[in-house]
């Protein structure tokens, strides 16, 4: 049966080639689980009333459904904030006709069949997935009536980011009310996570979270750690920054560290930094994923792996669909290229990686979180040394290229000013001059850039506190699409001992176009509280290479030339 619903899939693929990217590779032949499909969406913002804005997201909604079950898809993810935009989200006054009231999943209230008080928006997705037999995800505001509870606002209503489950029916069969919320001053927030789970026809069982949710203990890490959940469907309007929170990075990193599958579906909104979505195997990597620098509409579709089955020695169908028949992104705020935030590196330890080595054997420290780091490197060093004595020179024209910088960092930080968390971290990440100010910043797209450093091996190993309160995912970043490295270009070794846990992160395959490699930790335990500020208590949150001089050690270099060492 699967050989044959492949084959018509290949059928189809190969009438519409032009808007189809189509692969597969190393997996079980036997062993998928089920096919998903992700949605990359840009919204329609601007319509005469907010009702004729839900209707035409709906209907959007249903022609990607529709294309995916030309693919014979089991379940199908949709973004935050695609189907319910465009409001004013700090005026609360207008939220009530903005959202929608929402069945409760114990009732098994279907829109698309039942007399309900739900909006049109949410009967047209209800019935798209009951005529396509698809399992569907989608994230709306969602209001309730409060009048005489003790927690309700003054306005009678508590209002909430929710995702909501329909089954192949159109049943509402899961509701996840969001509990991390970035800002969004107009929601409020359940009194304790919800953790929420719905069963498929197909024997997987999913959890769900929203966006924020990823980076904090609840609900996401109970799912996993307590629950045993091991495949996830998530909507986000993620807001990239560098160098370690762009979008598919961090989705890539998490279902990667947590060894789990996760269906990711991004908010389209380049202009501001938004967009990114992939379906995550765990260890065996993306499947697929797009993170666009322009407006666009995308269905990603791709078999998802057994979790039962540790082999991969088959073939899995993937393909990145651009549905250009969604006119979304027209007449609207053109983008050319992603805006990017930057998190705030000055409170970092860290040093220059000099060019003129080879081989580097260290030891950086921070706060008391202390990281080794290997690197084998080849340079192009005429270009680096013409650059240095060059530099003014009108014959010469002078390329742009990266430069390179450990970190390393146990401090707070802030998250664009909503709140504060814990962050335990140690990495690599691209600069564009020699300044500390200059990384976590990627060279224009129209610059001329050469690929100076080649990293052959990097080798990271950090002792982190073995508790509840803690979690570590393995980052990576390249400057091409700003899409993460694959699974076969990384390995991952985590230790648990008693009260330490030894994570090894390596690269295994030569690359020359890093932005970032890293393990990225959060300590949820100082969440909430004050920002590290640059000190330079024992050189933490200093550049190292400016205190060559002093006499306290704080890092060991073995091999190499990176500093003189002062003991």
């Amino acid at each position: 049966m699967l050989v044959k619903r492949v084959s018509f899939v290949l059928q189809i693929l190969i009438a519409e080639l032009c808007c189809v990217e189509f692969s597969a590779f190393a997996g079980e032949e036997n062993g998928i689980a089920y096919r998903a499909a992700v949605v990359e969406y840009h919204p329609i913002k601007i319509g005469d009333s907010p009702e004729e804005i839900f209707n035409e997201n709906a209907n959007n909604y249903k022609k990607f459904i529709e294309k995916a079950s030309e693919y014979y898809t089991d379940i199908i993810v949709f973004p935050e904030s695609g189907l319910t935009n465009g409001r004013d989200s700090t005026n609360r006054d207008v939220y009530p006709m903005w959202s929608s009231f929402i069945p409760d999943p114990k009732n098994e209230v279907n829109p698309c069949t039942d007399n309900t008080d739900t909006l049109e928006a949410i009967k047209i997705v209800a019935c798209a997935a009951r005529n396509n037999s698809i399992y569907v995800i989608i994230n709306v505001s969602e209001k309730v009536v409060c009048a005489h509870r003790t927690n309700c606002s003054d306005d009678g209503y508590l209002f909430y980011n929710t995702n909501v489950v329909f089954d192949r029916n159109g049943t509402v069969i899961a509701r996840y009310r969001k509990y991390n919320l970035f800002g969004e001053v107009g929601f409020n927030r359940t009194e304790f996570p919800e953790l929420t789970i719905f069963e498929t026809d197909f024997g997987v069982t999913f959890g769900v979270f929203i966006a924020f949710d990823m980076i904090f203990k609840e609900p996401s890490l109970t799912l996993v750690r307590k629950m045993n959940i091991t495949d996830f469907v998530y909507s986000i309007h993620w807001y990239s920054a560098l160098p370690f929170m762009t979008a598919v990075q961090t989705e890539m990193a998490w279902s990667y560290t947590m060894d789990v599958n996760l269906l990711a579906s991004g908010c389209n909104d380049p202009i501001v930094g938004s967009g990114g979505s992939g379906i995550f195997g765990g260890r065996r990597g993306t499947m697929a994923s797009v993170m666009p620098e322009t407006n666009s509409n995308i269905l990603i579709v791709a078999d998802v792996p057994a979790r039962t089955d540790p082999v991969a020695n088959g073939n899995y169908f993937s393909m990145v669909y651009n549905m250009s028949e969604i006119v979304s992104t027209a007449d609207q705020n053109a983008s050319h290229e992603i805006t990017l935030r930057r998190d705030n590196l000055e409170p970092y330890t860290t040093l220059e990686i000099d060019p003129r080595e080879n081989e580097h054997d260290v030891e950086l420290c921070d706060r008391g979180l202390c990281c080794q780091f290997y690197l084998k490197t080849s340079i192009t060093r005429t270009l680096v040394e013409n650059t240095e004595s060059d530099i003014g020179s009108p014959a010469r024209r002078i390329p742009f290229y990266y430069r390179y910088r450990l970190a390393v960092f146990n401090g707070v930080r802030d998250y664009s000013g909503i709140r504060t968390g814990g962050i335990q971290t140690c990495g690599i990440f691209a600069c564009i001059n020699d300044t500390l100010a200059s990384c976590g910043r990627r060279l224009p797209s129209e610059s001329s850039m050469d690929y100076v450093t080649r990293f052959d091996n990097i080798t990271i190993v950090g002792d982190f506190p073995n508790d509840e309160e803690k979690l570590q995912i393995v980052e990576t970043l390249t400057h091409e699409q700003l899409l993460p490295l694959q699974a076969n270009e990384i390995f991952l070794e985590i230790d648990e001992l008693v009260k330490t846990r030894r994570i090894k992160f390596q690269l295994i395959e030569h690359r020359n176009d890093i932005l970032t490699f890293a393990i990225y930790g959060r300590n949820f335990a100082t969440d909430g509280s004050d920002v590290t500020k640059p000190g330079n208590d024992d050189f933490s949150g200093s550049d190292i290479n400016n205190h060559v001089g002093l006499q306290t050690v704080v890092f060991r270099h073995r091999t190499g030339n990176l500093l003189p060492t002062n003991i």
